[in-house]
């Protein structure tokens, strides 16, 4: 459990979002003001380019933090560890508790 809270304290480094968010807006703009032989290379290229490099930022800023869970207990981020492990131990305390206290 500790360390379940040390990992979902952690945040990376600011800095590192914006130095990679500064390197994707440098890289998007050289393809954009890049020249292409054709239109069609050119929508191609810069779309496919464009959708990995924010999809990689998103990804990133989702495993950043794989406990983040909304205050009703679902799921925030498509990358988020799942409970099941901590919520099935506790079912199994709760139903020995009782057998603990009868035989006292």
């Amino acid at each position: 459990m500790t360390r379940l809270d040390v990992i979902r304290h952690t945040t990376f480094i600011q800095t590192g979002y914006a130095l990679l968010e500064v390197f994707v807006c440098v890289a998007l703009g050289l393809l954009v003001f890049a020249h292409f032989k054709t239109t069609t290379a050119e929508y191609v290229v810069i779309a496919s380019i464009s959708l990995v490099y924010i999809y990689m930022i998103r990804l990133i800023r989702d495993l950043d933090n794989p406990f983040d869970y909304n205050p009703d207990g679902s799921v925030s981020g498509a990358a988020d560890v799942s409970y099941f492990p901590l919520t099935e131990v506790k079912k199994r305390l709760e139903l020995n508790i009782p057998d603990a206290k009868n035989n006292l």
